[in-house]
């Protein structure tokens, strides 16, 4: 009985030395490395590397929009000490122009608590920067993180921002099943393509501390690679990164909009709108309506729409009158009077000079020839009853609203004023048309979803549509637009890089334009330049059209 016990007990023994050894085994072979990770994380602080764990957006080249590695002011409220509060909180106060009161609800909760580390201030100057090491406060870092937005950004109105999800859209995820992001995308294509820029796994920042949470000397900052699996695509689009930061100089503090259209294609290869606004939410705004994209914005199209009339005309083959006679004014027949820009008048004028002139009178009386029905006809055929953008839906907006059989109201359409409403991005596709020899363009900002390995995930394909016009009334405009820029309204951009058409337009109501096609021989570029202050068509606009052109020519290094 002694030895069959003894037995027994070696056998427990033996099994229960198996179990350990198989439990020892399993924790070191199998959970190893998580355990590993959890103890290293136990005595560590950290933040994430990227700012927002998002997907990039890129131009046409495929050069990232988005993601910059900047200083940025960063506070980890669990390194803090009270013994420095008071000083530290100045300092902060005093480098960030945010209140004391306010800091101090970002750095404790209600019942005392340090909160997470977070991200005080971004694209900090090196004055700044040093400023933050020099003092030292414990919690208070000037880390090199990647920013969401580059500190000199560009197209901010196409790409928009993110913010923090609201209510409805942290119950969205929900809904779906899916954990609530930190950040969703606001406006532009940032909201837009938020479910696939979702996603980009951040690596971390990290410091070591000791079992009081204090930070260890003499140990520097380590970057930790993430294991998550990223699940985010890229959206590529028609901006040419450089021609984007041409047209933003150019228009300046202006404020208005700018819009370079591929003529062949419809690409939009630019556009801009000013004034900008900080995507970081960091600064106010210098204007109230600085958040409004204005490329894409709807405003009074005034001389240029003149241009549908021409086109009409000419391919109605309306007998066109030759010497019209343009005393400054122009007498309808229920008495009212319709007056020209020019109080002098123009004198005996054909179609080219009533273009080149931009004279109301002569497109009013064209206007009752051709009749509004004509008039909506082809500004449809232009793509002009409503915006599209390929990939970029827009709400169904309507941009010509008059009544054809109303003569004040043909008057008033027929000198681009009363309605019709027009953005950028359509007088510049207008322009298009008759520049590529009368084939109507959709403009295109958006070419592709990519995923990280460069993978197409969807494509967005350019698209022509109908032919507006023949291509002998295309080149009669082209040449009477040539004549615009040489001797007529826009005469003073005359020696623009490689030669323009143009047309100039100045609103009753809202606004100055200048749109035109460059360079003239073999037209590239279709470019429109709205003004929302300026006195006229041929001045600021133009000029700014005249910088874009040349800066153009200067970059992809054309033979003037």
């Amino acid at each position: 009985m002694k030895e069959k016990r003894i037995f027994n007990c070696s056998l427990l023994f033996t099994a229960a030395l198996l179990t350990i050894m198989g439990q020892l085994a399993y924790l070191q072979l199998v959970q190893g490395e998580t355990l590993a990770s959890r103890a290293q994380a136990q005595h560590m602080k950290w933040i994430s590397l990227y700012q927002e764990e998002r997907g990039d957006i890129l131009d046409c080249f495929g050069r990232s929009l988005t993601g910059e590695q900047q200083p940025s002011l960063v506070i980890f409220p669990s390194l803090w000490e009270k013994e420095s509060e008071t000083l530290a909180l100045s300092f902060l106060a005093q480098l960030t122009g945010v209140d004391k009161e306010t800091l101090t609800k970002k750095i404790w909760y209600p019942n005392g608590a340090a909160r997470e580390p977070f991200v005080l201030k971004t694209a900090l100057s090196s004055a700044e920067a040093e400023a933050v090491v020099k003092h030292n406060f414990p919690g208070v870092y000037s880390l090199s993180l990647v920013s969401r937005y580059r500190q000199t950004a560009i197209a901010n109105h196409v790409i928009g921002f993110v913010g923090k999800p609201d209510e409805t859209e942290s119950n969205l995820f929900l809904k779906q099943g899916e954990p609530v992001p930190k950040s969703v995308g606001k406006a532009g294509i940032e909201k837009i393509y938020d479910a696939v820029l979702q996603g980009r796994p951040s690596p971390r920042l990290a410091i070591t501390i000791d079992d009081k949470g204090r930070r260890l000397t003499g140990i520097n900052w380590q970057i930790i690679p993430t294991k998550e699996r990223d699940e985010s695509a890229n959206v590529r689009l028609t901006i040419n990164g450089d021609y984007q930061q041409i047209a933003e100089e150019a228009l300046g503090s202006q404020e208005g909009a700018v819009v370079i259209l591929n003529v062949q294609n419809g690409d939009i290869l630019a556009a801009a709108s000013s004034p900008k606004y900080d995507p970081h939410m960091e600064d106010p705004p210098l204007s109230s309506n600085a958040y409004v994209n204005k490329a894409f914005s709807y405003y009074p199209p005034a001389s240029i729409f003149k241009l549908v009339l021409a086109t009409a005309a000419l391919e109605e083959g309306i007998d066109l009158p030759t010497d019209f006679d343009c005393p400054g004014y122009y007498d309808m027949a229920d008495g009212r009077r319709v007056k020209c820009w020019y109080e002098e008048g123009h004198g005996k004028e054909d179609l080219q000079a009533a273009i080149m002139n931009s004279c109301n009178p002569y497109f009013v009386h064209l206007g009752g020839m051709i009749g509004g029905d004509k008039i909506k006809e082809y500004a449809e055929k232009f793509g002009l009853s409503k915006q599209e953008i390929i990939g970029y839906p827009l709400s169904p907006e309507q941009t010509i609203d008059f009544n054809s059989y109303v003569a004040g109201d043909v008057a008033n359409v027929s000198i681009g004023e009363n309605g019709v409403r027009l953005s950028p991005v359509m007088m510049a596709q207008m322009m298009a048309a008759i520049a590529n020899g009368g084939t109507q363009v959709v403009p295109r900002i958006v070419q592709s979803v990519e995923r990280l390995d460069g993978t197409v995930q969807e494509n967005f394909p350019s698209q022509t549509g109908m032919r507006v016009m023949s291509s002998a009334t295309a080149e009669k405009l082209q040449a009477y637009l040539v004549a615009t820029v040489d001797q007529g309204t826009a005469k003073r951009i005359n020696q623009v890089a490689g030669g323009a058409g143009g047309k100039t337009g100045t609103s009753q109501y809202q606004g100055v334009w200048f749109a035109g096609f460059s360079p003239a021989a073999a037209p590239q570029w279709a470019i429109a330049v709205y003004i929302s202050h300026g006195d006229a068509g041929g001045k600021e606009p133009a000029l700014v059209y005249e910088q874009i052109v040349n800066r153009l020519y200067q970059l992809e290094g054309l033979d003037l």
